[in-house]
């Protein structure tokens, strides 16, 4: 009977020969795909670029690079089912495929152990850097990494994140409202600007501070199920966001009809400030029926995602 020792020393032998393995597939292998999933942000926007947490979780929308060697070269085919500018991730899955694609490439054996994920996200994250501005970093680390994570950015170094596990999401449906006339960028701004202009810093921290408490609440509400909580965590975050101004004048006239129903509904992401669209909204109530209904209503596309899966992958064919 082998010793405890022994067993170590031949699982660490395994892995080590199936990571080799996994490498090698990556060089020999005639098709290889690569794919990330979309995102989208429970709670905690635009408070995560301040240092307060966030929740948020993998979607099952992909975009997906398809990888053709022949004769030593490389053609390559893009898809994608992420919406783009509604607050799903789009462009920070593009960076982190396109990373992981560049590895894969460049490389003569390449598996996405741990050490290839750290490397992936922070390249995605140096391309969103140039997309957005001052990004927090969360979504490329929700799309590397997938599940559903608790993440906070550090003033330094590399940010905080961890898995959030053994709870039951509620049955949240997104609506997509439109892309908002504002980049991700300009919105970003806009809330700074506020952090900044001496007339509205005090009462912008405190909001920010106010979300960062919200999200706190969320969490326990979720752990708990605790249904009326949950609701009431969704409710005043949307207030603190159109606080900030980060919501359209339709956004909240669709939020106030879910919250008529005995829902809620909040912008998730960057949001908006002029015109009808304003990104995806989150929503929830019991009866997610209620929802599609007032959704179809407004003619809005709206459905119930699939939270929690897979980051970035690779398959070989």
């Amino acid at each position: 009977m082998a010793s405890p020792v022994q067993v170590r020393r031949e699982h660490r032998e395994n892995l080590r020969i199936r990571k080799k393995a996994e490498g090698s597939m990556i060089r020999k292998a005639a098709k290889i795909e690569i794919s990330c999933p979309g995102k989208i942000i429970l709670m905690g926007e635009h408070a995560v670029v301040y240092g307060k947490p966030a929740i948020v979780a993998a979607v099952d929308k992909r975009i997906k690079i398809i990888l053709k060697k022949r004769d030593g070269n490389f053609t390559i085919l893009a898809k994608s089912e992420i919406p783009y500018g509604v607050g799903m991730g789009s462009s920070a899955a593009l960076a982190v495929v396109y990373a992981a694609t560049l590895l894969a490439i460049s490389r003569k054996s390449f598996s996405l152990s741990r050490q290839n994920r750290k490397l992936i996200n922070e390249i995605a994250y140096q391309q969103e850097k140039i997309n957005h501005g001052n990004p927090s970093g969360v979504d490329n680390t929700i799309i590397t990494y997938g599940g559903l994570l608790w993440f906070r950015r550090k003033k330094e170094g590399a940010p905080f994140f961890k898995r959030i596990k053994s709870i039951s999401l509620p049955p949240f449906v997104l609506i997509n409202t439109g892309r908002p006339h504002e980049r991700t960028l300009k919105m970003v701004e806009h809330v700074r600007r506020q952090m900044l202009n001496s007339k509205t810093k005090a009462g912008a921290e405190t909001t920010i501070a106010q979300i960062g408490k919200i999200t706190q609440d969320f969490l326990r509400a979720m752990k708990t199920e605790n249904e009326t909580a949950i609701i009431g965590s969704i409710r005043r975050c949307e207030r603190k966001l159109e606080g900030l101004g980060v919501v359209t004048e339709f956004g909240k006239r669709l939020i106030r009809e879910i919250e008529k129903l005995g829902g809620a509904a909040k912008v998730s992401g960057a949001g908006g400030k002029t015109g009808k669209g304003c990104g995806m909204i989150l929503a929830y109530h019991k009866n997610p029926l209620l929802i599609f209904n007032l959704a179809k209503r407004y003619k809005l596309s709206a459905f119930k995602a699939k939270l929690g899966g897979e980051g970035v992958k690779i398959i070989n064919k």
